[in-house]
């Protein structure tokens, strides 16, 4: 006899994702730059920097300006389990040479002198605006680590009433979220200041490369940049060094001491073992 078997649960539709209900991103940067735009004061708690397309002027209140570094997420779950289940990664994204917008202050460098910049003793972080100070400012604790670190005679200041450093407004480091230190000859490699750098321009002079004007484009493109070459603040010129590689089926290297008659080019053509022939006269001067 056959038996009847009850058949099988339907199996559920898969919901579709209406698109009517997904979030319109031109929408979302136009609102975020009509709610958004304007004034961004670095201090007020629980308020989300504007997004990156809105045009916006920072004023640095003891935070630092998103533009130089911005954070993931802002409301940071409080148990790793918790966090592993958001599957949003926590991450900062920092820019230090990002491009301020008009009317923002100026980054301020801050030179300590020969003393240095003033760090915490156990970890190391650099003095700011959150630190602490104690025993009427002859102590400072880091809110990174907790520790307390003494304060250099040459730093030391009197606090006010509310525990405040009198000089604290004179001082960007302890008002101001983004500034500048001038390091010593200690944050050096061998206590010795680095050497200019240098940027080596490598050029393929392929036969169609050639024929199809690219090197002659690239030439001119060389020298605009060359001409326009960074220079240090009360310097005459830049301390830059240039120098050029070219190659094809080998590689070329150029001498270019001003004391040579005119440059002399270096062929290198056992590519599985590549060598710098020279060094004196190949990182030169611009003007050279």
């Amino acid at each position: 006899m056959g038996g009847h078997y009850p058949a099988p649960p339907p199996v559920p539709q898969q919901k579709r994702l209406d698109p009517e209900s997904m979030p319109n991103p031109i929408q979302v940067m136009a609102e975020n730059q009509e709610n958004c735009g304007g004034i961004f004061a670095t201090s007020q708690p629980g308020q989300l920097p504007p997004l990156v397309t809105t045009q916006f002027v920072t004023q640095d209140q003891g935070n630092a300006n998103p533009r130089f570094v911005r954070s993931t997420m802002y409301n940071i779950p409080q148990t790793a389990d918790m966090m592993k289940q958001s599957a949003v990664p926590f991450a900062l994204i920092i820019s230090p040479f990002a491009r301020q917008a008009e009317g923002e202050l100026p980054i301020p460098i801050v030179d300590f002198g020969e003393m240095g910049p003033i760090r915490c003793i156990r970890c190391k972080a650099y003095i700011c605006s959150t630190m602490q100070f104690l025993d009427g400012g002859r102590r400072f604790q880091c809110q990174f680590c907790k520790a307390t670190t003494e304060v250099p005679p040459g730093y030391f200041q009197h606090l006010d009433h509310t525990g405040q450093r009198m000089d604290k407004y004179e001082r960007p480091e302890l008002m101001l979220g983004t500034y500048e230190f001038v390091a010593t000859k200690e944050y050096c490699r061998n206590n010795k200041p680095p050497k200019p750098p240098a940027m080596v321009f490598l050029i393929d002079v392929s036969y169609n490369n050639v024929k199809s004007g690219l090197v002659q484009l690239l030439c001119s493109e060389m020298k605009h940049i060359i001409r326009n070459l960074p220079v240090d603040v009360n310097a005459q010129r830049t301390s830059m060094k240039v120098g050029f590689i070219t190659y094809n089926s080998s590689v070329h290297f150029y001498n270019l001491k001003s004391s040579l008659a005119q440059p002399q080019m270096m062929v290198v053509g056992d590519l599985q073992e590549m060598f710098m022939p020279l060094l004196d006269g190949f990182l030169v001067d611009p003007e050279e």
